[in-house]
């Protein structure tokens, strides 16, 4: 953990590249369900075998795949796989060779920066960062070591899809209204 970064994962020994790396778990809720919950920082929406999408909700239950932070320059992807016949879930694969001793990260995707960049800046710290140049003067001063200040509720999600890693933003009122029977 950093004081400007929070949590984060970083690895113990050398991984070749397409190596499988850890998954993410979390609670399987409906959309319904996902559009009533007041936070929504560890959302991956996923497709289930029967058409319809759910929502991977990490934020109670989960393991080490839901503290992966966002880098610019990342050395893994996340990809949507199939446990068993009809369970989603969403695996993270490295987009190249990484040493022992690297930060794990993978991009949140533009549509995450949409949705966040009013109170979230970006702290991946790479070379290549796309982000620090996009940080709107604006913005209130985060707390110390807090670099998302409180935000009043959101009126969209940020949420994953199963064909690319990427977010995309999603209201709450379509969610809510995807998820009716017809």
């Amino acid at each position: 953990m950093t004081t400007a970064k929070g949590w984060g994962v970083r690895t113990v020994q050398d991984f070749p590249q397409g190596a499988f790396l850890c998954q993410y778990f979390g609670e399987l809720i409906s959309n319904t369900e996902a559009a009533h919950r007041e936070e929504d920082t560890y959302y991956f929406v996923v497709d289930m075998q029967d058409g319809r999408q759910c929502c991977l909700d990490g934020r109670y239950y989960g393991n080490v795949g839901r503290f992966l932070n966002h880098s610019c320059q990342p050395n893994l992807v996340a990809l949507q796989v199939a446990l068993g016949y009809e369970i989603p879930g969403i695996a993270f694969f490295s987009t190249r060779a990484i040493q022992a001793g690297e930060e794990l990260g993978f991009d949140y995707g533009d549509q995450f920066w949409e949705v966040k960049s009013w109170n979230c800046t970006c702290l991946c710290g790479s070379a290549g960062c796309r982000r620090l140049a996009r940080s709107p003067a604006r913005l209130p001063s985060p707390a110390a070591g807090d670099p998302c200040p409180p935000r009043p509720p959101l009126r969209g999600f940020a949420l994953k899809t199963k064909r690319s890693s990427p977010l995309k933003r999603v209201t709450r009122s379509r969610l809510a209204r995807e998820s009716r029977p017809p």
